[in-house]
């Protein structure tokens, strides 16, 4: 019997594409008033399409603006600082609701930096649905997942067992990690998803929409 499900947030509770592009606009106005470029935001979404790795040090070597070390960390400051909208999915609170009319126990476990994740959680107004909300690096960056941490801790704290316990996420470690514990690992596979899993990993069930969860329970 399952008693407990443990969300992602990003990618599977909440747009991050739409998120990553909200921050981008923001940093695109920085860079046309810094450095007078222009189409910054456009130029830079292109890019985000292409990969996400070094995106800014990329940009500035098209628009052939020197930089240094101190310069890219402006700019990812820049990015982190800002407050895009939050899109949640639309099956996502209607689906926790009915859960919890359900009496199952829900959690939510997110990589990223606290305050940022936080400032998402409350933006979406999704605190209310979970018993328990566990960012692993209020504690350090070492315990984001891939660690088990995060999934150990949720299970001693709500004293279920990894059988009685579902994972939902959008990531190859949402994937792998609760299977390594012996928790079943739901994939949720959004239209706007950022990245596909590795073909190395082998979700136990491939879902489109959280309603189908409710199967599950």
């Amino acid at each position: 019997m399952i008693k407990g499900i443990i969300f992602d947030l990003d990618g599977t509770l909440i747009s991050e594409r739409e998120y990553i592009l909200g921050c981008l606009k923001h940093a695109g106005s920085y860079l046309e008033r810094v450095y007078g470029t222009k189409e910054a935001y456009k130029n830079l979404k292109s890019l985000f399409e292409v990969k996400w790795e070094r995106i800014f040090n990329r940009y500035l070597e098209q628009e052939n603006i020197p930089y240094d070390e101190a310069t890219i960390k402006t700019l990812i400051q820049i990015y982190r600082e800002t407050d895009p909208e939050v899109v949640i999915y639309p099956d996502v609170v209607e689906t926790l609701e009915r859960l919890r009319t359900r009496g199952v126990m829900l959690t939510l476990l997110t990589n990223g930096y606290c305050e940022v994740q936080e400032r998402k959680i409350e933006k979406a107004k999704l605190k209310q649905f979970f018993d328990l909300i566990v960012i692993p690096d209020e504690y350090g960056r070492e315990y984001w997942k891939p660690n088990t941490w995060g999934y150990d801790m949720i299970l001693h704290k709500l004293a279920i067992k990894p059988e009685e316990m579902l994972a939902v996420g959008d990531m190859d470690h949402d994937i792998s990690v609760p299977k390594k514990l012996g928790i079943t690992d739901i994939y949720i596979e959004r239209e706007d998803r950022l990245k596909d899993l590795s073909p190395d990993i082998r979700p136990n069930r491939i879902i489109h929409s959280l309603k189908q969860i409710e199967m599950e329970v």
